[in-house]
């Protein structure tokens, strides 16, 4: 007896009480291309289970998540650990590591530059609205909104809380720990 594989499926979802106008029955195709790299990655996942060989983290579709997989299957940082020496495969990577690292400082001087502007700009906006929470001023082609909400927030004074109670201020602390690749290029 041979088996025929089922090429098409179908499904059904009810959202209220109307089967008229609340009901979908969706069809899907299989698609044997995909199925077939589920079922490879999924056999390389047995594989490294049962030979006790962690996946590889770079094939992970979303880096933070492996980063942040890596932070625990590792732990903290040890100090005194020997340095790790790199083979030279590893040069590109690590040169663009350094690259993107020195762009994104950049671009936060940047953002600092262009805070400071928008801050001396503000003062006299601030000045004319006084106790106003919206302005606005119209132009033959537009109208530009103004802001100056106040905005409360609400959270424990730490100095005042060790102050006040140090045994309740040590007893909620939360410790974290975090971990981030840096990359400096130093001339030999």
């Amino acid at each position: 007896m041979s088996f025929d594989p089922v090429s098409h499926g179908a499904f059904s979802c009810v959202w209220g009480n109307n089967p008229a106008t609340d009901l979908a029955l969706p069809e899907i195709e299989r698609d044997t291309t995909t199925e077939n790299i589920i079922f490879e990655k999924l056999d390389r996942w047995i594989w490294s289970l049962e030979h006790d060989k962690p996946p590889k983290m770079d094939e992970v579709a979303k880096p933070k998540l492996a980063l942040e997989a890596l932070a625990k299957i590792y732990g903290a940082s040890q100090a005194g650990l020997p340095t790790i020496e790199f083979p030279a495969k590893f040069e590109h990577p690590l040169r663009r590591i350094a690259l993107l690292q020195g762009k994104v400082a950049e671009c936060k001087a940047e953002i600092d530059t262009y805070e400071k502007e928008i801050e001396a700009h503000s003062v006299r906006i601030a000045e004319i609205m006084k106790e106003h929470e919206h302005g606005i001023l119209n132009t033959t082609t537009d109208k530009l909104l103004i802001d100056f909400v106040t905005r409360t927030t609400r959270r424990p004074d730490s100095a005042k809380l060790k102050e006040l109670y140090p045994t309740a201020y040590a007893d909620v602390l939360k410790t974290t720990q975090s971990r981030k690749v840096k990359v400096r290029v130093e001339p030999v």
